[in-house]
C-alpha cells in the first residue's frame, strides 16, 4: 500500500486532554479548533479525500467538540455543501 494514498484512512481526534497544558492549547477559545481543522484538511490532501466526503465522529460532546463541529460545518458550507447535509455527516458520542 502506498503511504501517501492508503486504501482506508482513519483520522482520530479526542477532545479529552489529560495534560493541563495541552488542554489550554486545544481549548476552543484559543484557536484549537482551527488548528485541528487545518490538520484534518491537510491529512485529506495527503490521502486524496475531501472534507465533504467524510463522516466525523466526536468522542465527547463538550465545548471543544461542539466548536470544532461548527467550524467543520462552516468549512463544508464554503465548499458548497448545504449546512443541513454537513451536519448530518457529524456524530457526537458522549457518556
Amino acid at each position: 500500500m502506498d503511504a501517501k494514498r492508503p486504501d482506508r484512512a482513519t483520522i482520530f481526534y479526542s477532545t479529552t486532554c489529560t495534560s493541563r497544558a495541552l488542554h489550554q492549547q486545544l481549548a476552543p477559545d484559543r484557536g484549537g479548533s482551527g488548528v485541528t481543522l487545518a490538520g484534518l484538511i491537510n491529512a485529506l490532501k495527503i490521502t486524496g479525500g475531501r472534507l465533504d466526503e467524510q463522516r466525523i465522529l466526536f468522542l465527547g460532546a463538550g465545548s471543544a467538540a461542539i466548536g470544532l463541529a461548527d467550524l467543520n460545518v462552516s468549512a463544508q458550507v464554503q465548499q458548497g455543501v448545504a449546512p443541513e447535509a454537513a451536519r448530518q455527516r457529524i456524530r457526537m458520542f458522549d457518556t
